[in-house]
């Protein structure tokens, strides 16, 4: 007699999606939870034969690393019918938002599968010991994409936290998926999860399209921490790069310290102004996901850190973007 759903840990997103940890070697434990990899496979291979569709989702917070070859071991027990999404830190910019072209990637996977059977198919969702809060952003965005909530973020993150409370047994000591109040997400995930849903409103489900490409000609930065000298404040911009092959992305550097002209500095007010094509450079182009980071030299842990991504800046407006503390 193989597992019953009892005898696992999982949690019900929603109808035909499941979550759980990502599973282990060691024997099935429900107060942690994880659940053995060989129960989880007979259970799928036994209740849901071909039906069934794995996607791992890697959303680490910093600090924790593994290969693509780790995040995919166990795999073959399911037939290889899984995908990996990995949104992780690159050297420099640690917990950037997930990219929205990953977030859209994710969402029309297991959208096309659950289509192509609406009826018996399931997608089984796995995530990591250490998930951050930007696993909860993949689920919210994919509630979204199936219509589960209405669109509005307030009603999809009453929803998200319900389902993370009411997860799994009573005898269960942990919830299967760990809820951080929204209050404690960074402004960057929030952002990210109104760009979804807006592409849910605007009826840009599953179509991400090239986002649109950005001059940035001058950085203004004000009344930021003071610095100890005229080279003291620093700032660098990152550009996203996604490979849809691997369906992974990390941030370049494309500017820093070496590339921009300082046309005012004022270190004992905060404030440095750039130029960022000096000298007849190319201009700075950016396009899809961008980071700005503003930080001191003399205490690298004084650092500023904004997301955002070309596709939202407001057109007419985007000759000016002003980024503020609430934009984190």
């Amino acid at each position: 007699r193989g597992p019953r759903a009892s005898d696992l840990d999982f949690a019900m997103l929603c109808s035909h999606v499941l979550v759980m940890q990502r599973p282990w070697k060691l024997p099935t434990n429900l107060d942690i939870p994880r659940n053995n990899v060989g129960d989880v496979a007979e259970f799928l291979n036994g209740n849901l034969d071909r039906r069934y569709q794995v996607f791992s989702i890697d959303g680490r917070v910093s600090g924790h690393t593994a290969s693509r070859a780790d995040s995919l071991s166990g795999f073959a027990e399911f037939n290889d019918q899984a995908l990996l999404f990995r949104s992780s830190d690159s050297h420099h910019v640690k917990q950037p938002p997930p990219p929205l072209s990953l977030l859209c990637s994710f969402c029309s996977s297991v959208l096309f599968w659950l289509n192509l059977d609406r009826s018996r198919n399931v997608c089984v969702l796995q995530i990591g010991e250490h998930a951050s809060a930007a696993v909860l952003l993949f689920f919210a965005a994919l509630l979204l994409a199936l219509e589960m909530v209405p669109p509005s973020s307030a009603e999809l993150l009453r929803h998200l936290e319900a389902v993370c409370r009411a997860d799994g047994p009573p005898r269960k000591k942990a919830s299967t998926i760990r809820w951080i109040d929204h209050t404690g997400w960074a402004p960057s995930l929030h952002r990210y999860l109104g760009y979804v849903e807006s592409l849910c409103k605007h009826g840009r489900r599953l179509k991400y399209v090239k986002p649109p490409r950005l001059i940035v000609m001058l950085i203004d930065v004000k009344r930021f921490a003071r610095g100890s000298d005229q080279g003291d404040i620093k700032v660098e911009v990152y550009a996203g790069a996604f490979n849809e092959e691997t369906v992974t992305t990390e941030l370049r550097l494309v500017v820093d310290e070496s590339s921009y002209q300082v046309m005012h500095s004022a270190p004992n007010d905060g404030a440095l102004l750039l130029e960022m094509s000096p000298n007849g450079r190319a201009p700075l182009w950016v396009q899809g996901d961008v980071a700005v980071v503003v930080k001191l030299a003399s205490r690298p842990h004084v650092c500023c850190r904004y997301f955002f991504h070309t596709d939202f800046v407001v057109p007419g407006e985007s000759d000016y973007l002003l980024l503020t503390k609430a934009d984190l």
